[in-house]
């Protein structure tokens, strides 16, 4: 997916050139302080509608995904699996 930024230069661009982008992979497009204002996408490009969600995702949610990146700690997947085996081996003992 494109990305454009809409500043004096491309707030000039045809209507054209952005449908042109949006037929090559979609466009997202950011204002000035980087916030998504739109996404430009060919109706029959999953791939694209499902960054676009994604995309919104982390936007409404951004609080949230700048705490998580933060946050420092927390176990690997191996050590979560084998405390998982663990407790379902002790459940199954009881």
């Amino acid at each position: 997916m494109n990305t454009i930024v809409l500043d004096n230069e491309t707030f000039a661009w045809s209507v054209q050139h952005l449908l042109e982008q949006a037929a090559n992979g979609g466009v997202k497009l950011l204002d000035s302080t980087g916030k998504t204002v739109a996404f430009c996408l060919p109706p029959s490009d999953k791939e694209a509608w499902i960054y676009a969600e994604a995309n919104l995702d982390i936007d409404e949610n951004i609080d949230e995904v700048r705490q998580a990146l933060s946050r420092s700690g927390g176990i690997t997947t191996a050590e979560l699996l084998r405390r998982a085996a663990a407790a379902a081996k002790e459940a199954a003992e009881k």
